[in-house]
């Protein structure tokens, strides 16, 4: 997102997110509204993650472990079961854990726990570098989401990105900007959005603060 135009259009001076994972999230809700895989089965979903890193190395993102890998900035998870991440990124302030899903059915929840528990596993694990960097989770799907997979996903801080559907990290940063677009929107709906979105977007590491 251009910085300069940002600035212009900014109603709040607060900073819950990383840029980052707002230009991020735009760049995967275009891929899931537009990319359409002549592909079926394990091929399309080997297609999808293939799309992810080359947008990754065209944007220069940091992307440390591609599809396949074992760990999360070079950690294996705490249990030595032998967990495949889709994708990770490696910022120097924080880190996203993806997940990747192009079905042909909805997604369950059953897929987001197992990504859920992957994530606290990797966290187990005897590293600083895991536990002191936010970490946050990307679910990015082809699909819809079943309504309970969506419900789990805002309960454990999990970014969903499916077709049709604004994200909730869109939302959020439209909700703290002037957009002319936004004009039937109060302001007071606005704000109201700005503040309820970081409750349910959240790095893993406070949710399982919270939860012990």
């Amino acid at each position: 997102m251009n910085s300069a135009v940002d600035q212009l259009l900014s109603r709040k001076t607060e900073h819950h997110f990383p840029r980052e994972l707002y230009a991020l999230s735009l760049d995967l809700f275009s891929i899931v509204q537009y990319w359409e895989p002549n592909a079926s089965g394990a091929k399309r979903g080997r297609l999808f993650e293939g799309l992810l890193c080359r947008l990754s190395r065209k944007i220069k993102l940091p992307m440390t472990e591609q599809p396949g890998s074992r760990t999360i900035r070079g950690v294996r998870a705490a249990s030595g079961i032998m967990h495949e991440n889709d994708a990770i990124l490696a910022f120097p302030e924080f880190t996203v854990q993806f997940e990747l899903k192009h079905l042909t059915g909805a997604v369950s929840k059953n897929d987001l726990l197992i990504f859920n528990q992957k994530s606290i596993d990797f966290l187990m694990a005897e590293d600083r570098r895991i536990r002191r960097l936010p970490l946050f989770r990307i679910f990015l799907s082809g699909g819809l989401l079943s309504a309970g997979a969506r419900r789990f996903a805002t309960h454990w801080g999990i970014c969903v990105i499916e077709p049709d559907r604004l994200p909730l990290l869109l939302l959020h940063y439209l909700s703290g900007r002037a957009i002319d677009s936004l004009r039937y929107v109060s302001l007071a709906e606005q704000d109201e959005a700005w503040q309820e979105i970081p409750r349910f977007l959240l790095p893993i590491q406070p949710l399982l603060s919270r939860a012990g």
